[in-house]
């Protein structure tokens, strides 16, 4: 590929872990700039592909370097490491790639040092999977993260979960609003050996032959949870972070449009995506801004069914957000059980008696699924426990991982 494709890799990585912006988003907006579209799959793979194994090469860079390189010299030697180890290049090619990157970004005077690091780079083997810190190099994951999933479920099954990768195709489901079941396999025949009991995984070029209104993009982790919170007969349903509008119109396909269900967010353009899904799916939400850990009085004892998708550490999602693993620290779970706790506590007030309070989460952590649920039963007697846990897994279950508990509320 081009030194162009590679630069743009590099500068994307820069904005990303650099600058912590979304990767997803920025990736698009380079994407959809690209005069020649014949190198976007390149640039996705490469891009994804560093981010997921930075941690791996920063232990890589660290048994090859006496001194830590600077920032934009340790990007152009992990995009060199991705390229050799896990892209169908040349050494060769892929060394060169590296130093014409660094003259292409005006660090030449650096080249000679990323040609040598990288020459030299097949020298260090990754460790034998033995503990938590030699799974956290080898999966390219935080070790306090490692260690946290060891101590949840054990070293055999953290192993699988942070080795596993979720599949690479796009999930989506048939919109139901739009067309009906017998329509679509007729419409769309091609698709029926990609059929799952959620949708359908699908290409890039699947989607381009997929008419807009007939599918929704949706996960099937995201397809399974919503399914879990629906229950027949629902007259009013409060999803309390609904962006970006997913799982709410999802339910209101599967309530027939016979339940109002208001979708809220704390955030005005959060809001807004929130309004553009349901406008392009056809389904009729009441979109309104709301700050979820907040007592609202107009939602008091109001609700058959109340959503808490609260904010999580994302660890369920790393293969489609690799970038979460660059930035989460042992730090941030305090701070997101402390807003965990007072979502749920709201959002309990909002329930009927006989209704139903639905916690989730993208995450598998025990602390921020288990732990919260279970503290919040012990001091709310007023509510108990609705079924078993579900739990998705990658290596489980083949796709994102992801918590829902769901409780009634007994009196």
């Amino acid at each position: 590929m081009s030194v162009s494709a590679d630069k743009t890799v590099y500068l994307l990585l820069q904005k990303t872990v650099n600058e912590k912006a979304y990767g997803s988003i920025e990736l698009n907006k380079a994407l959809n700039a690209m005069a020649d579209k014949s190198e976007n799959p390149y640039i996705t793979a490469l891009f994804y592909g560093v981010l997921r194994k930075s941690l791996q090469f920063d232990y890589i860079i660290g048994k090859l370097c006496d001194k830590s390189p600077k920032n934009a010299i340790r990007l152009i030697l992990k995009i060199g490491l991705y390229r050799l180890r896990y892209m169908n290049v040349p050494d060769y090619a892929a060394v060169s790639g590296a130093v014409e990157l660094c003259k292409a970004l005006g660090k030449g005077g650096a080249s000679g040092f990323v040609n040598a690091v990288l020459k030299k780079s097949g020298s260090v083997k990754l460790p034998e999977i033995t503990d938590g810190f030699s799974l956290s190099v080898v999966a390219s994951f935080p070790e306090f993260l490692t260690r946290l999933l060891v101590n949840d479920y054990g070293f055999g099954f953290a192993k699988d979960f942070v080795l596993a990768e979720t599949e690479t195709e796009t999930h989506v489901r048939r919109n139901g609003l739009k067309i009906s079941d017998v329509d679509f396999a007729l419409k769309y025949p091609f698709l029926k050996e990609k059929i799952t009991d959620t949708g359908y995984y699908v290409t890039h070029n699947d989607l381009e032959k997929l008419e807009k209104g007939d599918y929704v993009v949706q996960s099937r982790a995201s397809v399974l949870a919503t399914r879990r919170y629906f229950r027949s007969g629902d007259k009013d349903v409060l999803d309390l972070c609904a962006a970006p509008g997913g799982k709410s119109a999802y339910l209101y396909e599967l309530h027939g449009g016979s339940a109002e269900i208001t979708a809220c967010d704390i955030h005005p353009h959060r809001v807004e995506l929130i309004s553009k899904y349901a406008r392009g799916t056809g389904a009729e939400l009441k979109v309104m801004r709301n700050d979820a850990t907040v007592f609202n009085a107009a939602f008091e004892n109001k609700f058959d069914c109340v959503i808490c998708d609260v904010p999580c550490s994302g660890i369920g999602v790393v293969n489609k957000k690799p970038e979460i693993l660059l930035k989460i620290s042992p730090s941030d779970s305090d701070a997101l059980e402390e807003t965990q706790r007072a979502i749920l506590s709201t959002a309990a007030r909002y329930v009927k008696t006989g209704g139903r309070l639905c916690y989730s989460t993208c995450t598998v952590l025990k602390r921020e699924n288990d732990g919260i649920v279970e503290n919040f039963l012990k001091e709310n007697a007023d509510f108990a426990r609705d079924g078993e846990y579900m739990r998705l897994f990658p290596n489980t279950d083949g796709c994102d991982g992801f918590f829902v508990a769901t409780m009634k509320k007994v009196r």
